[in-house]
């Protein structure tokens, strides 16, 4: 079985795993810069005018939008143990979203569940990741305490906490999707 553990905590050791896994001949590992490089550190995600929702529309508000749209969905998926939205906008090759949606899978698979408030978003910025085409978004949230139920009805809870993630973005002919998606502080 999967070892419980907060949410925060499996996108960490996924993204530590993937740093110390390249070597000399990898390329740089993308993660979003903490600082903006775009002239706006702080984006209003409005929709734009050719898009149905704020999160279908192409650029920085638009994915701004989107992972306001992905921390929605992601809230729903670890309140409900459906994963199939959540992965629907996740990239495979997302090796956080992967932990993320495991950790899920994995509790909810073995009859446990996870209870607590949502994840929400205190602020947004964003900046052009260094794939051409791609956004980096970074985001601080306010996790609230989580209790991790497992098939045994042992809880084990996880302490309120504020985070910040990086998340990077791939424009694909469908939309947005989640290509990376790091721990910061």
């Amino acid at each position: 079985t999967m070892t419980l553990r907060p949410l925060a905590a499996a996108v960490a050791l996924t993204s530590a795993l993937a740093l110390s896994a390249c070597s000399s001949d990898d390329p740089d590992p993308v993660v979003a810069d903490p600082t903006p490089s775009a002239p706006s550190s702080s984006v209003d995600p409005t929709p734009t005018e050719d898009a149905a929702e704020p999160w279908e529309a192409r650029g920085p508000r638009g994915a701004v939008a989107f992972v306001a749209h992905w921390t929605e969905t992601f809230n729903a998926a670890f309140q409900s143990g459906e994963t199939g939205d959540l992965s629907g906008l996740s990239s495979a090759d997302c090796e956080g979203c992967t932990a993320v949606i495991d950790l899920i899978d994995g509790t909810y698979a073995d009859g446990g569940s996870i209870r607590g408030d949502g994840w929400t978003i205190t602020t947004s910025s964003w900046s052009e990741s260094p794939r051409a085409g791609d956004q980096a978004v970074t985001v601080t949230f306010d996790q609230p305490k989580q209790t991790f139920i497992e098939s045994s009805g042992e809880p084990s809870t996880s302490a309120a906490a504020t985070s910040r993630y990086a998340f990077v973005l791939d424009w694909r002919t469908d939309g947005w999707q989640i290509s990376d998606l790091r721990v910061l502080s």
